[in-house]
């Protein structure tokens, strides 16, 4: 399975934590610039059995390879083992910080909930004196600021 870090790898990442996933590296070998990575991740429904991970990282990308009932099943998606080593290996993306409307100021020096509070007034008032285009441009500025959030 290829490993294009989506929010599925970053679910089961969390997933994995949760479990208590354990991780151990049981080898690594360099080939030009291929690296393969194998290593073994604890079950979390078979206590005391581990699954097999191999982590392929190449100019290509990054291919990862799970014995497990659910990544054998062909499913698109990634399994919590496969995000476990990755993130063992320093392969998974730290998240963004969530941000605030209440505390997180924008360029202006305004929190973003009062920037879309004079965005919405703004609209408001657009929409009182027929101006469709400046009602649709507020409206995009203000799904915009939501956007960041």
């Amino acid at each position: 399975m290829h490993a294009g870090l989506d929010a599925t790898w970053t679910a089961m990442q969390a997933r994995a934590v949760e479990r208590g996933l354990r991780v151990e590296i049981v080898d690594e070998q360099t080939v030009g610039y291929d690296t393969v990575t194998r290593c073994r991740v604890s079950s979390h429904s078979q206590p005391g059995q581990w699954h097999h991970v191999r982590v392929k990282a190449s100019a290509a990308g990054v291919d990862v390879a799970c014995d497990c009932y659910a990544a054998t099943l062909g499913r698109p998606r990634p399994c919590s083992h496969a995000a476990a080593a990755l993130d063992a290996l320093g392969m998974m993306p730290t998240p963004e910080p969530a941000r605030h409307a209440e505390t997180d100021t924008l360029d202006n020096g305004r929190t973003i909930a009062e920037e879309i509070k004079t965005l919405s007034a703004l609209k408001l008032m657009a929409y009182a004196f027929g101006k469709d285009a400046d009602e649709d441009e507020y409206q995009s500025q203000i799904d915009a600021l939501k956007a960041t959030l």
